[in-house]
């Protein structure tokens, strides 16, 4: 049981990694870069990992603004 639960926890935390950085990149497409910023530091807060930047710094090339 404290597997799936262990692996249910890891799901959600992907999910909600996942949905930001797309929210982040729609955000700096749409050239709201303070609102983008500001979403970005409360993931960074939720999540820093090396993993989570490279997300966040894939998105954002994507949406036309290096970071």
């Amino acid at each position: 049981m404290v597997t799936q639960a262990g692996d249910l926890q890891a799901a959600l935390r992907k999910t909600s990694i996942d949905g930001t950085v797309v929210n982040i990149e729609a955000l700096t497409g749409a050239g709201r870069l303070d609102d983008a910023r500001m979403l970005t530091e409360k993931l960074l807060a939720f999540d820093g990992s090396d993993a989570t930047r490279a997300a966040i710094r894939e998105h954002v090339a994507r949406a036309g603004q290096p970071r």
